[in-house]
């Protein structure tokens, strides 16, 4: 699942907290990863230069969701 900032949820210096940059779900199928536990994740920056963190269950998802990403530009 990819997360983005919502402002709410940002720290004095305008940097997201650690909830805001953590997500519970594999940007890929969906499965919830433990946030307390390592897991694969893949930055990548927007058409606006802000970083976008996507999570993944483990290393399958985060390459097939890579080779999906590639197929499609």
């Amino acid at each position: 699942m990819q997360r983005s900032c919502d402002s709410s949820r940002t720290t004095s210096d305008e940097r997201p907290s650690d909830a805001d940059a953590m997500s519970d779900e594999c940007a890929r199928c969906g499965v919830v990863v433990p946030s307390g536990e390592w897991h694969p994740v893949k930055t990548v920056r927007d058409d606006e230069g802000r970083v976008e963190i996507y999570d993944f269950c483990g290393e399958a998802c985060r390459s097939a969701w890579l080779a999906e990403r590639n197929a499609d530009d």
